[in-house]
């Protein structure tokens, strides 16, 4: 485990699949021009409305949701995030490298 790392070149790197974030502003402007889709997970303030944007407005990203408990479980992204050879081809175009795509949630 490292302390620091620098998140632009990790976002940039062809092996990232999708990122999950707190909905900072920075790691939003980050995610999105580097074309990461996200996993959304705000804990205060303004991270709430950044991830109002990267969910609905732009469509980059998906919700975290919590359970009935308020807890965020392990298998929120179950589903979700599929081994990059069993996704869409949709999906895959702009990433095909990639070892997971993340899938759009179909409610």
């Amino acid at each position: 485990m490292v302390s620091w790392t620098p998140q632009v070149k990790v976002l940039r790197h062809p092996s990232i699949a999708c990122f999950l974030s707190h909905c900072g502003w920075n790691s939003t402007s980050e995610g999105v021009s580097n074309g990461v889709p996200f996993l959304c997970w705000p804990y205060f303030a303004d991270q709430f409305l950044n991830q109002t944007y990267i969910c609905d407005v732009w469509k980059v990203g998906l919700r975290c949701d919590k359970d009935e408990t308020g807890i965020v479980s392990k298998g929120t992204a179950h589903g979700h995030v599929v081994p990059g050879q069993d996704a869409p081809q949709q999906y895959t175009e702009e990433r095909l490298s990639l070892p997971l795509v993340l899938l759009p949630y179909t409610i």
